[in-house]
């Protein structure tokens, strides 16, 4: 690796790896932009997609995607911190702004899936697994978004289409976050402190019902801990003790399991459509149940999300027999 000159705060350091950067003001905080070294491009990472496993929908105002890059705008636990990641055949890069900025870097290598440790071969119980494989690499699994950021959207994903919860938590952001450091125009998720004191009412304009917003007044009271979590020797494990948080169940679990802590293995139990994938992909019949899943996944134990993210890659998906389940936005009643 070459050895370059960073700035930050003014004071120029040989660092090995470093790329020199520019400083750059915002109006909530002035803070220099500060770089991670650059990596050496891996051919078998997918950066993109790895990285959308953090992303919720198109138009999430906290984290958009490019054709070679991508950005964040996140809350860390020194403050708020906007991280761009980009790569070419050079290698890959990543620069900060905000308080949250040393921080955000520091998950740089753990959210493009470089901390992952894929098995070099998974045996295969089911031909759609063997066919996936031949076809596609291994997937890699980023971790290191952030328990509340990744938990925050989960919850708005219940009991409704994924197209209502993705607008439900852009509007949410863009009124209740905050406006992200660096160049930008990027929107914060809305703080802890601030949900935890709205009444659920308040929620109503985002077509978010009682339950749910009273669970997301639930889950922001609770970020001692939520920090406790993040903290523990063994997240994965600690990771359940979020149920005794009203509201929070095991569905939830098993979405935050891969994005908050790479979890190989994490698996949405109750989600409305996995199960019948997972049943027509391994069986060829359009419709299965939880049991059944499992019962299907018990084979790769240990590496059960991996293989689904695998049956995806290779063109797995469902079977639909009617239109859609027509939308009755509550905002509008």
């Amino acid at each position: 690796m070459a050895v370059t000159t960073a700035q930050r705060g003014g004071r120029a350091e040989r660092a090995e790896g470093f790329r020199k950067t520019v400083s750059l003001s915002h109006p909530l905080t002035s803070v220099a932009a500060v770089s991670v070294p650059v990596q050496q491009m891996a051919p078998a990472i997918d950066y993109r997609s790895v990285l959308s496993a953090q992303q919720h929908g198109r138009f999430d105002p906290t984290t958009q995607a490019e054709p070679n890059g991508w950005w964040r705008a996140t809350l860390t636990p020194d403050g708020p911190a906007s991280l761009h990641i980009w790569w070419s055949s050079a290698g890959l890069d990543a620069s900060a702004w905000g308080p949250g900025g040393d921080h955000a870097l520091s998950t740089v290598a753990a959210l493009t899936g470089q901390l992952d440790e894929p098995p070099a071969d998974i045996s295969p119980a089911h031909p759609a697994v063997a066919a996936a494989m031949r076809r596609n690499p291994m997937p890699r699994i980023g971790h290191g978004g952030g328990l509340y950021h990744t938990v925050l959207p989960l919850i708005l994903e219940q009991r409704v289409t994924t197209r209502e919860a993705m607008r439900s938590y852009a509007s949410l952001c863009r009124v209740f976050g905050g406006i992200a450091p660096g160049p930008r125009p990027m929107r914060l998720p809305p703080a802890p402190d601030v949900l935890a004191t709205l009444p659920y009412w308040r929620f109503h304009r985002f077509g978010i019902e009682r339950k749910r917003a009273e669970a997301i007044k639930a889950f922001a009271s609770h970020q001692r801990l939520v920090t406790s979590i993040e903290a523990d020797a063994a997240p994965r494990v600690a990771l359940q003790r979020l149920t005794l948080i009203p509201g929070i169940g095991q569905w939830t679990i098993g979405c935050a399991g891969g994005p908050a802590f790479g979890d190989p293995d994490a698996i949405a139990v109750g989600d409305f459509w996995l199960c019948h994938l997972v049943t027509q992909a391994l069986t060829g019949r359009p419709r299965g149940s939880d049991a059944e899943m499992l019962e299907l996944l018990a084979p790769y134990a240990g590496q059960r999300s991996r293989v689904i993210r695998l049956l995806t890659a290779d063109g797995h998906g469902i079977q639909r027999f009617g239109p859609g389940i027509r939308v009755l936005p509550i905002a509008a009643m």
